[in-house]
């Protein structure tokens, strides 16, 4: 899964890739909440993969983003933070 880049527009993974993934993580046996920053680090991959999510609560206290959960993506070796249908917030 590749990150889409538009000039103007926000960084997103291509909608339907994403709702792919999120539909088979939300609902497989290996759901993960990261409660840690270490967990985080530990989790990194070189292809684009939901590799778990944080709470709204940990997701207010490590980023200030006071509007729920978000989807951890493993990108490129680093991790991207994701919306519901793959738009990059943090």
């Amino acid at each position: 899964m590749e990150i889409v880049r538009r000039k103007g527009c926000t960084l997103r993974f291509p909608f339907e890739l994403f709702q792919e993934q999120q539909k088979s993580y939300n609902t497989g046996p290996k759901k993960h909440v990261w409660e840690s920053l270490e967990e985080r680090t530990a989790a990194l991959e070189s292809r684009a993969t939901i590799l778990g999510h944080i709470g709204a609560e940990t997701a207010k206290k490590w980023f200030g983003w006071e509007l729920g959960e978000l989807y951890a993506v493993g990108c490129c070796g680093g991790v991207l933070f994701c919306i519901h249908g793959g738009t990059v917030v943090v």
